[in-house]
């Protein structure tokens, strides 16, 4: 990804979820809290720790936030090829297919 669609200016008022192994960051994701709801994104699992449920429990930590928040709704941009992932969470599709940085997308909403 470039950077021009890398660094958008939000970091600084966002949550950050980061895990840890040793002292290596093997995984993090975003929330920026817009009204009443989060916009969840930036997710990702290095390669070599996928499938061992860490990208689970960012997602938890993210929706247990939000409630103790009192926020309403999560709402994500997933690539496509992570729609089932989101689907257990009871996440539901809202949109069409869309490309974002020539990735497949549909946005996905949680309500909580």
């Amino acid at each position: 990804m470039t950077p021009e669609l890398e660094w958008d200016g939000m970091d600084e008022n966002a949550m950050h979820f980061l895990v840890f192994k040793d002292e290596e960051a093997i995984g993090c994701a975003r929330a920026v809290v817009i009204k009443n709801y989060m916009q969840l994104g930036r997710m990702a699992v290095l390669k070599e720790y996928r499938g061992q449920g860490i990208g689970s429990a960012l997602l938890e930590k993210a929706i247990v936030t939000a409630k103790l928040n009192q926020i309403s709704s999560i709402h994500i941009s997933a690539q496509c090829y992570a729609i089932d992932f989101y689907l257990k969470f009871g996440f539901k599709v809202m949109s069409d297919i869309y490309l974002d940085a020539e990735i497949p997308h549909r946005d996905m909403t949680l309500k909580l």
